[in-house]
């Protein structure tokens, strides 16, 4: 068929009246040809003749009912677990095609023609009386007969159940076909947006994504802000399937009895990213600044003496000190005494003498007093003796801003997550580490349980996110040993939650330490709430080359797509008929064809995506129409709640040597003993 500017498939199949009268030719000229005065000869040839103009005519009308069919009906893509593609050196996103002007044009004439992209009159006619009586148990076979998705099936449902997309929008590319639509992995260093409305499928997207790269042997790491059991669950099963389950540690707040530790201040290269990391968490506009920088050198000074005296810095320890830092402050500074200046002990005297003449009434003071009487120098100890000289109700509204956050992090059952029992041969579940996990090639699940309580969720997020940024500076920094294959694939479903200046920089600068980050949200304004403010949330996005968008019902989410679209030529037809009565009768009808400048895509179209079909600009800025498939044989949880199956987990790792973590109530105050504190997994430098 020839290609008009507007689409000749749309109008009723007369293909199929021709093909029927070459059908009727067909038979006659076999049967009765000497009624036709041929010869049996001449009639077989013209039977044959007629029968090729019936097939070519009948394969172009079944081509036009096929299209016009895919309008209205749904066609979900179903595909096996082992037929997924995984590859190193590219992404499956779904199947689909690339969006041009001219799907552009075929969607505007399925638009402005009414009787085509909606369901026959028959059709509707018996899904509204299957509807009016379903209750009934005669109807029972046809409510059931219409679930079934096969397409020899005349009754099955033309849009996903309980929902009313335009089917229409991928229907338009049907004439092309859909193929296996992928994101080359250049592409994907520089970072991947997912938006998309509750329930349109974000998450079987994610579970698609993560499955390809658990598989393909890449460093997973899926930060869960709800805490979906099918997200771990699609983790663990796949991490299995690849003989990956050794490496895999799994985080949740939600449930520490079963949890990983992890400590987002336990490892670093130098000191002072510990107080970078608490106080990035901290409020840093305005007034708050000053807070904020005191806090800084306040935790800065708590990490060097920790270091120094051969301890784990961790969140309680800094909360405990930054209350009260006299018990840090004595252990250090007699420690200096005892092993570098006084070693003849002659000091325990004079400080004993101090206090016992009450001259200082706190030991620390005492300490202080005696190091500035006898010039001791040492910047650590001025530092430690400015603190300890403070006024102390100035110094609690200098440190009025730390210590929430602290509580926050070390509050109840979090306590026993974030700053973990470092012990050996315990039995209980294994302390994770960003650079242990990068360097074995591991994976990792975290569940932030931010329905429950969104603060704390938050703060470890955002801690998490600095602490995973402190990381790849490293491994920026010392690229040139570094294992170029090794890649880092970050998935932040409803990331908003999570979101902070740490964020930014970990979008900014993980490019070239191997990071590839894939983020979900529900809508473009989540961000500018998340960041509280607006440039900032800005900032984040102008850091994604790659954008799916999913159902959108918020126009300034459609228009962040939309706006990166050129525009198009489409044509629409006009029909002008008059006529004229003088001495005689006069009539005129024309047609005109009419040209529009119009965009690619308008936030209709988009708010009007049926479950599972996407946008996706990828590629410098090429459109695909894709669809995300459904996953066939999969492991099903066995498991009603995400403690159940991380329960199962932690017991087919380890074993009979499992056992669950106690979880204490509170976490005691009591200063700590030396003897628990242990080396490192991976501990910083100084």
């Amino acid at each position: 068929m020839a290609d008009y500017p507007i689409d000749a498939r749309l109008r009723p199949i007369h293909e199929y009246h021709v093909a029927f009268v070459y059908l009727i030719a067909t038979i006659l000229f076999l049967l009765i040809p000497e009624y036709l005065m041929l010869a049996d000869d001449i009639g077989y040839l013209f039977a044959a003749v007629c029968f090729w103009r019936l097939v070519v005519r009948f394969r172009q009308g079944r081509r036009i009912q096929k299209y016009q069919k895919l309008l209205w009906r749904y066609v979900p893509i179903r595909m096996k677990r082992r037929k997924l593609p995984v590859s190193t050196r590219r992404l499956y996103l779904g199947h689909g095609f690339e969006w041009t002007s001219e799907h552009t044009q075929r969607l505007a004439d399925v638009t402005t023609q009414s009787y085509f992209g909606v369901r026959p009159e028959w059709h509707r006619r018996i899904h509204s009386f299957i509807d009016s009586h379903e209750m009934r148990l005669w109807v029972q076979p046809l409510v059931a007969l219409r679930q079934w998705p096969s397409s020899w099936n005349p009754l099955r449902l033309s849009n996903p159940p309980n929902d009313s997309g335009n089917v229409a929008l991928h229907g338009v590319g049907s004439s092309e076909g859909d193929r296996a639509v992928y994101l080359a992995d250049a592409q994907r260093t520089g970072h991947v947006a997912i938006f998309g409305s509750t329930g349109v499928g974000k998450t079987i997207a994610f579970i698609t994504q993560i499955r390809q790269d658990i598989a393909a042997g890449h460093i997973t790491i899926v930060l869960d802000p709800k805490g979906d059991i099918s997200l771990l669950n699609a983790c663990y099963q796949e991490a299995k399937r690849a003989g990956r389950l050794d490496g895999f540690h799994c985080f949740h707040l939600g449930f520490p009895e079963f949890s990983s530790g992890y400590s987002p201040v336990g490892t670093f290269s130098r000191v002072t990213e510990v107080a970078s990391r608490i106080s990035s968490l901290l409020p840093g506009e305005g007034q708050s600044l000053a807070f904020r920088e005191f806090v800084w050198r306040l935790v800065n000074v708590i990490a060097r003496a920790m270091t120094e005296l051969g301890g784990r810095v961790d969140v309680a320890a800094i909360g405990k000190y930054g209350q009260d830092i006299d018990p840090l402050a004595v252990r250090y500074l007699e420690y200096r005494l005892e092993t570098i200046h006084h070693r003849d002990g002659a000091w325990r005297g004079d400080i004993e003498r101090m206090i016992r003449q009450k001259r200082y009434r706190r030991r620390a003071a005492a300490l202080s007093r005696y190091f500035q009487e006898h010039r001791i120098e040492d910047p650590l100890a001025d530092s430690l003796i400015y603190i300890v000289q403070y006024d102390r109700q100035h110094f609690e509204k200098l440190t009025g801003s730390l210590l929430p956050l602290i509580d926050k992090l070390t509050t109840g059952k979090t306590a026993d997550l974030l700053a973990p029992d470092y012990g050996v041969d315990t039995g209980l579940q294994p302390v994770f580490t960003w650079p242990e996990v990068i360097r074995s090639g591991g994976i990792v699940y975290v569940g932030f349980d931010s329905l429950t309580d969104p603060d704390v969720s938050s703060a470890v997020g955002n801690s998490m996110f600095a602490d995973l940024t402190s990381t790849l500076g490293e491994i920026y920094k010392h690229r040139e040993s570094r294992d170029a294959t090794k890649k880092i694939c970050v998935y932040a479903d409803e990331f908003s939650e999570l979101v902070g200046d740490q964020f930014i920089q970990l979008l900014n600068k993980g490019r070239d330490a191997g990071l590839r980050v894939t983020t979900g949200a529900q809508t473009r304004e989540d961000l500018p709430v998340g960041f509280g403010d607006r440039d900032k949330a800005e900032q984040a996005l102008g850091n994604y080359n790659s954008v799916i968008m999913f159902r959108a019902r918020n126009t300034g989410t459609a228009e962040m797509l939309i706006d990166q679209l050129p525009t198009t030529t489409i044509h629409s037809k006009t029909v002008l008929s008059s006529e004229r009565s003088t001495d005689t009768f006069t009539s005129s009808s024309e047609q005109r064809l009419n040209r529009e400048r119009i965009k690619m895509l308008e936030p209709a179209h988009l708010a009007q995506l049926p479950p599972g079909e996407a946008f996706a600009l990828i590629d410098g800025g090429k459109l695909y129409k894709i669809k995300v498939p459904l996953l066939t044989e999969l492991e099903t949880p066995e498991y009603d709640s995400i403690g159940q199956l991380m329960q199962h987990i932690r017991e087919e790792q380890a074993g009979a040597t499992y056992r669950p973590r106690e979880v204490p109530v509170t976490i005691g105050t009591g200063e700590i003993d030396q003897r628990t504190l242990l080396p490192a997994v991976s501990t910083g430098g100084r």
